[in-house]
């Protein structure tokens, strides 16, 4: 399944502005307009603009933690495989609404030979939204910001004889119904077959 491209319009949007005809498919799209969204986005894409952000310490994913999952697609035999998950995201699965049961993490020996993105669940917290606008350092969108917004993110495998539809809608129901979870998204598994 392909992946969403995060800035796949405003890319699409650069592409448009490539003069039509012959050798028009490749290379760099001719400057957007000035002063537009278009071209604050190409200027960072570019490299012309810098773009910078300020971790807080609660907010640093610390040590990586090992874990295992039973994978979806790899069949009924060897498919218990390694997948990481940050300590902060680790130390904080019951607040979000979720357990390591739910997320389906096993003491199996990891039995998969080969690579894998795993699936995965994207909780997001906070408080009110502001009053106030801020713009994306990437975009120039404005938008209005939560309070202490946070997001943690977890692989999750097969609960049983669930699929991944059913395990990802359970997951998400488990984390809107905690108070402070004002979002939770979810991705599927990717096997890498070289």
């Amino acid at each position: 399944m392909a992946r969403k491209n995060r800035f796949g319009d405003l890319q699409r949007a650069l592409n448009l502005l490539r003069p039509t005809g012959a050798g028009s498919t490749t290379g760099d799209s001719p400057d957007a307009p000035a002063g537009t969204r278009l071209r604050f986005f190409q200027d960072w894409r570019k490299g012309a603009r810098a773009v910078t952000y300020t971790r807080t310490p609660d907010s640093r994913p610390d040590k990586l933690v090992e874990r295992r999952i039973e994978l979806f697609n790899a069949g009924s035999t060897n498919n218990v495989a390694k997948a990481l998950v940050s300590q902060r995201a680790n130390s904080a699965i019951g607040t979000v609404g979720l357990s390591p049961a739910s997320l389906g993490f096993v003491t199996t020996a990891a039995s998969y030979p080969g690579k894998f993105i795993p699936a995965k669940i994207t909780v997001y917290t906070g408080g009110a939204r502001a009053t106030t606008n801020e713009f994306s350092k990437l975009t120039g969108i404005p938008y209005k910001p939560r309070a202490n917004n946070k997001s943690y993110t977890y692989p999750f495998g097969r609960v049983g004889t669930t699929n991944y539809a059913d395990t990802a809608r359970a997951l998400i129901a488990d984390a809107k119904a905690v108070a402070i979870v004002v979002g939770a998204s979810c991705r599927p598994e990717d096997l890498i077959i070289n």
